[in-house]
């Protein structure tokens, strides 16, 4: 399974929306070439719309970091915002500390690309 990663708490509700489209639609696109992958942005985003919950890292990050343990790769969406996300860097150590492997992918324009060169040759490199 492969842990989808990205920054999403920001004051302005529109630009968490905005992250949690942009990260659903990677998603979608890695389902639909049938990788198994987790979002946890697209996870907590939809209970915190339509249940109430929290949508912070605090209020997740127990519950991340648990599906984290159990996936192969952990990859990274650089949205804008991702170096200052507390969340995503939490995640990040953990893999380091799992000995899990990241690889970051950046949006262009409707495509999503591989932005990790050690991997060019053995990972996807559009979605």
């Amino acid at each position: 399974m492969i842990y989808l990663a990205t920054p999403y708490t920001h004051p302005d509700p529109n630009v968490e929306h905005q992250r949690y489209l942009t990260v659903s639609k990677f998603a979608a696109r890695m389902l639909v070439q049938e990788f198994i992958v987790f979002s946890p942005i697209t996870y907590g985003h939809t209970f915190k719309d339509n249940f109430g919950l929290k949508g912070d890292a605090g209020t997740w990050m127990k519950v991340n970091l648990g599906i984290l343990r159990h996936c192969e790769a952990m990859y990274i969406l650089k949205q804008n915002g991702w170096q200052e996300s507390k969340g995503l860097h939490i995640e990040m150590n953990c893999c380091k500390m799992l000995g899990i492997p990241t690889v970051s992918y950046r949006s262009d324009g409707p495509d999503f690309i591989l932005d990790d060169p050690e991997f060019d040759n053995i990972m996807p490199g559009k979605f």
